[in-house]
């Protein structure tokens, strides 16, 4: 499924490594390396699967994203598994694998054992959209544990305030777990939606999982296969 995302000049108080996570995906974002034109790298990898070997899945066989304890390297690397999965790549793999208990092992954990008891983060994505993704990154998953996962990394230094709707009046109790500059990753937890809203405020440098149990029952709800209706939006003020 499609994720809309609305886009302003990255902030240059932004760091270079938070910044570049947009080479993967934006057709807007110059790149800030020697390149120096947009790359676009998995839509356009995408593209040229298409027209040349219809079928095809795409990988990335070779990244890194940043040493294993720096907080903007985890962040980056949490980020980066989620537009490996929006995207659709089939496979990524990352030079080398984090040491164990390092800030980069945490991003790999938001998705592969959240909180020693979810379980890995696994299913379909949905759309997801940030008003502002230079400061809090958004991404939505239907889970195929039968929960909706959303994603949220707030990349500035300070506190920000989100605002976070679906496009259906969700009702119920969301987990929440979390990593940030000062703390690894661990349960932090849990808000109420009420007919589809809620207000959240994420740490300066964190990464939020939020999730939302049996919000997939709302899949064709129009009664018409005509696609998801969980469409998911952060507001970042």
């Amino acid at each position: 499924m499609d994720c809309l995302h609305l886009h302003r000049p990255a902030s240059r108080s932004l760091p270079l490594r938070l910044r570049s996570v947009k080479d993967l995906y934006d057709p807007t974002y110059v790149s800030e390396s020697w390149i120096g034109q947009p790359v676009e790298l998995l839509p356009r990898l995408r593209r040229l699967v298409d027209d040349h070997c219809p079928g095809v899945e795409i990988a990335v066989t070779e990244y890194n994203w940043g040493s294993d304890d720096g907080i903007t390297a985890a962040l980056a690397q949490a980020e980066v598994l989620a537009i490996f999965g929006r995207e659709g790549a089939r496979a990524a793999m990352r030079w080398v694998a984090p040491a164990v208990g390092s800030r980069v092992e945490d991003a790999f954990r938001l998705f592969l054992d959240p909180d020693g008891s979810v379980g890995a983060v696994t299913g379909t994505s949905t759309a997801c959209t940030s008003s502002d993704v230079d400061r809090v990154g958004a991404y939505a998953v239907e889970s195929t544990t039968g929960e909706m996962v959303v994603l949220l990394f707030n990349k500035s230094t300070t506190e920000e305030g989100i605002h976070l709707t679906v496009a259906q009046p969700v009702t119920g109790t969301a987990s929440l777990v979390q990593f940030t500059e000062a703390s690894s990753l661990a349960p932090a937890g849990s808000v109420a939606l009420s007919a589809g809203t809620v207000d959240l405020m994420l740490p300066a440098r964190s990464a939020t999982l939020l999730s939302l149990p049996n919000a997939t029952s709302l899949i064709f709800t129009d009664d018409f296969e005509a696609g998801s209706t969980t469409a998911w939006s952060a507001t970042v003020p």
